[in-house]
């Protein structure tokens, strides 16, 4: 800038005289600048064009590789993104972000023991992290190995006790197992963290239907469809709770409510088929 800003002005005191000459020297000099302008911002688009141009420009940029995979990533394009991940531990070992992003890319492509050994990697350098134990649990739980799965839910939890998605782990694991007490103490522990956690009402409004509290598990329905009134789920098992209670209109409501959001699902279509059976069985008996 101060060599444009004070030598141009001093190489052109010639030229002052020639204003033909240095209009068009100022036209090209704008054309130049546009089309380089032009250029750069091709690069801006998004972060993949961005981060892709920083790894071509520049090398062992382990920053831009990470920065790369991750853009690739929120794209669903985890299988590309692993690539940039590695690159960028090759280039940088003790690069923590880049341990901890390619052991969630290897996760979501399903090779769950090289997701867990990245984590691992990651834990060495950040012993902490009560949600880097949470995935390793999940890496385990998708392997069936639900055993191992809640040792590193209980330690995600011994950092961090408010960790509802820890606590809901351990409810599905502990109802797994048949153990309905620790696993309704789980489920009610990530209800009172969040209580708009639907996925824990459904799941606790299941254990309880299997146990025979129907009312109990009605008000966890309810409050399922309180917060989201299109869930499917939701309308079936309460459609389903309201059947075995004999309330067979109410069933047969929540029933077409969950086959309107689900049109295909042969489990609500079944249940609404034999809801209406027992409707028209009850409307025979009444005359």
């Amino acid at each position: 800038f101060i060599i444009l800003a004070w030598g141009i002005p001093e190489l052109l005191k010639g030229w002052r005289n020639n204003k033909k000459g240095l209009g068009i020297l100022s036209i090209a000099l704008l054309l130049m600048l546009m089309m380089t302008s032009w250029l750069q911002l091709g690069y801006w688009v998004n972060s993949i064009t961005l981060f892709d141009h920083a790894v071509k420009v520049t090398s062992k940029n382990a920053i831009a590789h990470n920065n790369l995979g991750t853009a690739l990533a929120n794209n669903n394009r985890a299988n590309e993104a692993i690539g940039h991940f590695a690159t960028a531990l090759e280039i940088f070992p003790d690069y923590k972000k880049a341990s901890y992003n390619l052991g969630l890319a290897l996760l979501s492509e399903g090779n769950y023991k090289e997701s867990i050994h990245y984590l691992f990697r990651y834990l060495k350098l950040c012993p902490n992290d009560a949600k880097v134990y949470h995935r390793i649990g999940l890496a385990y739980f998708d392997q069936g190995e639900r055993s191992e799965s809640s040792k590193y839910y209980h330690k995600a939890l011994d950092i961090d006790p408010e960790f509802e998605e820890a606590h809901f782990g351990l409810g599905i694991n502990y109802a797994f197992e048949g153990n309905y007490k620790d696993a309704i103490k789980h489920y009610s522990e990530a209800l009172r963290i969040k209580p708009d956690y639907s996925d824990a009402h459904i799941n606790l409004g299941n254990i309880l239907f299997k146990k025979g509290q129907l009312n109990k598990a009605v008000e966890h329905y309810v409050e399922v469809l309180r917060y989201d009134p299109k869930n499917a789920t939701g309308h079936l098992n309460l459609g389903a709770t309201m059947l075995k209670k004999g309330n067979i209109n109410e069933a047969i409501f929540h029933l077409q409510k969950a086959n309107k959001i689900m049109p295909d699902n042969i489990n609500i279509k079944n249940s609404l088929m034999k809801a209406k059976k027992m409707l028209k069985q009850a409307e025979a008996l009444k005359k």
